[in-house]
């Protein structure tokens, strides 16, 4: 019989390195995967691991950590490099696109999404801080101002 990706998650995370508490069920584990998911106060990273896409549900543990667990709820070491690495891109090619706003080389609908991109990441400067995700390399007060 073949363990579900589910299970071996599970036995992973709560039975072999302790990230969840010893008590947390199968059950358990599954829905406290769904409340990180729904999570407003949590974030979201899309990366590649391996050639493959995914997408990572991360936010601080709270209730959830483990006597080994860490302080978010996270993906693996590799998987995190991954979205590092990931995120540095990101912020490369931003960091053009906010050249290309200064430069008035955008869309009306562009430059608004630039905008409301911006205004995002400025809201959520805290959480980078804490994920130890590097700064936007750009100025980040409103540049419509």
């Amino acid at each position: 019989m073949r363990l579900s990706s589910g299970e071996v998650h599970y036995l992973r995370h709560v039975r072999a390195r302790l990230d969840w508490p010893a008590t947390t069920s199968l059950e358990g584990y599954v829905e406290s995967i769904r409340g990180v998911v729904m999570d407003p106060t949590g974030a979201i990273f899309a990366g590649r691991f391996r050639g493959t896409w995914q997408v990572t549900f991360l936010r601080e543990a709270r209730d959830l950590q483990g006597p080994d667990g860490q302080r978010w709820v996270r993906e693996s070491a590799v998987a995190r490099d991954v979205w590092y690495i990931e995120w540095r891109d990101l912020m490369a090619r931003y960091a053009t696109l906010d050249g290309e706003f200064r430069a008035n080389g955008m869309t009306a609908a562009q430059q608004q999404r630039h905008l409301d991109l911006s205004r995002a990441l400025q809201q959520h400067l805290p959480t980078l801080k804490s994920l130890q995700l590097l700064r936007p390399p750009i100025a980040l007060e409103d540049p419509a101002a």
